[in-house]
């Protein structure tokens, strides 16, 4: 009996981990819809596809690596001085009264986007923080990031350089 649970447990592992998907570069974007922190208006991505490129970026404030990762988008958005891309910060599994000072505190000014379920995260696959998506005026998802490493940001600028 013990042996036929382990085989089970086994199967289930590699079941899940099959399931599992890293990258959707090339993938059509599933659509968004969240509440944006700063107005509470939902953030409805078919508005913005056909018009502007879009930059998502997956956080956590309990997260390091997301801490880290944050100052150097804004420093991007900054440099590359791009009005056809717009980028947002998605805030996953916390309310909008723990990410609020976090935000305002560090004063970022991407406007925030609140998966509070994490679904959206979920639909890009997302299973660790920060995940930065890219996603074309085409609706195609042209760039992903899962992490955080030191210079990754260098990727991410010769990749927003080409749209």
């Amino acid at each position: 009996m013990k042996n036929l649970f382990i085989i089970f447990f086994i199967f289930n592992v590699i079941s899940l981990n099959a399931e599992v998907k890293s990258d959707i570069i090339g993938e059509k974007a599933p659509a968004i819809s969240l509440l944006r922190m700063d107005n509470n208006k939902f953030f409805k991505s078919e508005i913005l596809l056909g018009k502007k490129h879009i930059v998502l970026c997956f956080f956590a404030t309990w997260s390091v690596a997301c801490a880290l990762e944050i100052p150097k988008l804004q420093e991007i958005e900054a440099g590359i001085n791009n009005e056809d891309i717009s980028f947002f910060l998605v805030n996953v599994r916390e309310t909008i009264n723990t990410v609020s000072p976090f935000v305002h505190d560090k004063i970022y000014t991407f406007p925030v986007l609140m998966d509070r379920h994490g679904l959206i995260l979920k639909k890009f696959y997302g299973t660790e923080l920060p995940l930065i998506i890219v996603i074309n005026r085409d609706g195609i998802v042209t760039y992903q990031q899962i992490g955080y490493k030191d210079n990754d940001e260098l990727q991410l600028i010769a990749h927003l350089k080409i749209l």
